[in-house]
């Protein structure tokens, strides 16, 4: 069942993801736009010759963020996401 409510986010790094979820969880038909080829913004990473760099800082993030972003009407995080359980 779709609200009619639509919404675009621009960006999928943890803020954009983010977002994206909490407009998900309020009834928005959400797409998420990204100019590269991989999801995850400073906290992507990337391979080149073999080894595996961060694009930018690594971030660690307390799972209670990830908890609270990601609850929703349907359940939480602990239901839905793997790296939760």
């Amino acid at each position: 069942m779709t609200s009619g409510r639509r919404a675009a986010v621009i960006g999928s790094g943890f803020g954009g993801l983010a977002s994206a979820i909490r407009l998900q969880s309020m009834g928005f038909d959400t797409v998420c736009y990204e100019a590269h080829d991989q999801p995850g913004g400073r906290a992507c990473v990337y391979e080149d010759g073999g080894y595996v760099f961060d694009a930018g800082p690594t971030v660690i993030t307390p799972l209670t963020v990830w908890r609270n972003c990601s609850s929703s009407p349907e359940g939480d995080c602990r239901t839905t996401c793997d790296s939760c359980r």
